[in-house]
């Protein structure tokens, strides 16, 4: 919903940095097997590729660690309507074990007709690379990154964690890692680490979902600050302010593709719990008889502390980025306080 910053990786431990450095490795070392087959219709392939990213197995071009930019151009290599001869890739080992898989006379006729359709898959080049890039099997090993992180919270809605926890055989996110430029349609960034974002289940699903394959959002280059905007949800009367229902809640300034793929204002409408507890406590640490009573137990002044009291954690870029609902309250609370500013309440 709000920018990010783009991974630098400077101050990455280098157990991680090997590891990244071993999986660059083995994908360089396939596309030049894939390379050295000279399939004729690869050539421009080849070029765009090596214009943009060494595939020299000593080179410290990375895939996983890419930077922003080096992502937006990968990603730009047209892979469509690109596909080759199974002749051409008799040399490949998945192919020949496909091949010596479908060739078992104990196989029945589904059986042999699945192996085969997974065969004629591979002539893709985006499906042949997607299987180069393996992205499901180094998932975890991408996951690690994040773990090291302290956002932990949802890009796309800000309303749910993205927790990342250890369990007994592997490590866990509460969640998924969604690429924002899709791997199905270019799998050469498909484990680059600044085209992965960690996104709840819901909008996960949500996005999946949609019929629609332009999900135009990218939070590393978006620049729209959203704003949740109460004003038809307050009724201010006799110096007091009172919650209306939700349903007039809007979110100004708020990303086209994000509202309509995730419609973030529809799942916003529902959290009216927070927001009657935030007034709730913004009544009473607000009231002369409390802030008394908590001077006599601070033995301080607590005026230029009761967004601290009020929220429990400041307002603040940062929480915004590790707390689910952090900015709708952070929005809820400065409306509170231009009300009260202007003699309101």
């Amino acid at each position: 919903m709000i920018q990010i910053n783009e991974n630098k990786f400077t101050n990455l431990d280098k157990d991680l940095i090997n590891r990244y450095k071993k999986i660059d490795k083995k994908i360089k070392k396939k596309l030049i097997e894939l390379k050295k087959y000279s399939i004729s219709n690869l050539t421009t392939f080849f070029s765009s590729l090596e214009n943009v990213i060494s595939i020299d197995v000593n080179s410290t071009d990375s895939f996983v660690m890419a930077n922003l930019e080096t992502v937006k151009k990968l990603n730009q290599i047209s892979l469509e309507n690109i596909s080759f001869q199974r002749k051409e890739l008799k040399n490949d080992k998945k192919i020949k074990d496909l091949e010596k898989q479908k060739n078992d006379t104990n196989l029945n006729s589904n059986e042999k007709s699945k192996i085969n359709n997974e065969l004629n898959e591979l002539l893709n080049l985006n499906t042949y690379l997607e299987s180069v890039f393996n992205y499901s099997e180094r998932k975890d090993r991408l996951i690690l990154y994040y773990s090291k992180r302290e956002a932990s919270n949802c890009h796309y809605c800000l309303a749910q964690y993205t927790t990342i926890y250890t369990g007994k055989m592997k490590m866990y996110l509460n969640g998924n890692l969604d690429h924002i430029y899709p791997k199905s349609k270019n799998a050469l960034i498909s484990v680059s680490l600044n085209n992965l974002i960690p996104v709840c289940s819901l909008c996960n699903q949500r996005k999946s979902d949609a019929t629609d394959n332009n999900f135009n959002f990218n939070p590393f280059d978006n620049h729209q600050i959203p704003k949740f905007n109460f004003k038809n949800v307050i009724d201010i009367s006799n110096g007091e302010a009172k919650l209306n229902k939700m349903d007039d809640l809007i979110i100004d300034n708020i990303n086209p593709t994000l509202e309509s793929r995730l419609e973030l204002t529809s799942l916003y409408k529902e959290y009216k719990s927070p927001i009657v507890n935030l007034l709730d406590r913004y009544k009473k640490f607000n009231s002369p008889s409390y802030k008394m009573q908590i001077s006599k137990l601070t033995e301080k002044d607590i005026s230029d502390n009761l967004e601290s009291f009020i929220s429990e954690t400041s307002y603040t870029d940062k929480n915004i980025q590790n707390i689910p609902l952090h900015k709708f309250k952070s929005d809820f609370y400065k409306e509170l306080e231009e009300y009260k500013s202007n003699g309101d309440i």
